[in-house]
Order: structure tokens, then C-alpha cells, then sequence
């Protein structure tokens, strides 16, 4: 009889920890740069752009990257699979870059509130400790991927 509950008792601890391990291993990042650059025509202003490289560790066809914070600041973002070009849907270990541009604009064409307005799109949602924050979803529950260190590359400016 003793047996038999130490045995229940190991599969239990075994399936949780792989529970918890199995949560926090969907993505993982491989690294992160940024690059700024300025437009060589007057007024078309400069851009600082963000790459961040992530692996896949389950497969995500359940998965939808959908938000970039740098700091607090939302910026929009496009996801992209390396390793199958062109497909939408991930498999285990497929690479994915994530791009998000912040653009300087020396002339403003829209309104004075522009950057209130955007942090408010989509405030970030908790006081992350890193430079950066990925939302994702992953089985109908909303997850979180910090970047800790972000590459700078060094800048380029374009005649």
C-alpha cells in the first residue's frame, strides 16, 4: 500500500513540475538588437528598429505574438517565421523575429497628445524588470516575455 502512494505521490510532483516547466518554455529569446538610422532627404526623419530573435519550444499553432513595450512605450510590431519562410503557424523549434520601429519624425504630422495616445492603446501591462516586453497568447491565456539586453548596433545614415 505504501508503494502504491509514494508511487502517486512521484507521478503527481513528476506531472506538475513538467506543468510548470511545460508553461514557461513556449518561447525563449535568442537575442535582441536595435539599429538606428536616419533617412538621408530633410524632413523624413530617423527610425530606431528592434529585432528580436525567439525560438519556438512547443508547437504554436496556438500561439499569436501580438504586443511590443519598450520600456512603457507600445509600439506595433510584425512577426515573421525564419526558418519557414512565409508560413504563420510555428513548429517546434522554428525561429521567429519579432521587428518593432520607433519613428522620429522631425516634422509632426499628428496630433500634440500622439505619444499620450499611444501608451494608452495598450498600457503595459505590469512593472516589468527588463528593457523590453513581449505579450503573447498561448492556449487562450495571455504570457509575458521579458528582454533583459538589447544589442545596440551601430548607427547608419543613409546620403
Amino acid at each position: 500500500m505504501k508503494t502504491r502512494i509514494s508511487f502517486f505521490v512521484l507521478f503527481f510532483l513528476f506531472a506538475t513540475s513538467f506543468e510548470v516547466q511545460k508553461k514557461a518554455m513556449v518561447l525563449e529569446m535568442l537575442n535582441a538588437t536595435s539599429k538606428f538610422s536616419c533617412a538621408g532627404i530633410i524632413g523624413a526623419g530617423c527610425t530606431t528598429e528592434y529585432q528580436i530573435k525567439l525560438l519556438t519550444k512547443l508547437p504554436s499553432g496556438k500561439i499569436t505574438i501580438d504586443r511590443f513595450w519598450l520600456g512603457k512605450e507600445y509600439l506595433p510590431s510584425s512577426i515573421k517565421n525564419i526558418t519557414k519562410v512565409g508560413l504563420t503557424e510555428f513548429s517546434t523549434n522554428d525561429s521567429i523575429m519579432l521587428v518593432a520601429k520607433k519613428n522620429t519624425n522631425v516634422y509632426k504630422t499628428h496630433s500634440p497628445n500622439y505619444e499620450e495616445e499611444k501608451i494608452k492603446i495598450y498600457p503595459v501591462p505590469y512593472d516589468h524588470k527588463g528593457l523590453a516586453l513581449i505579450s503573447y497568447v498561448y492556449n487562450k491565456k495571455r504570457r509575458y516575455l521579458e528582454v533583459k539586453k538589447i544589442k545596440v548596433l551601430p548607427p547608419v545614415y543613409y546620403p
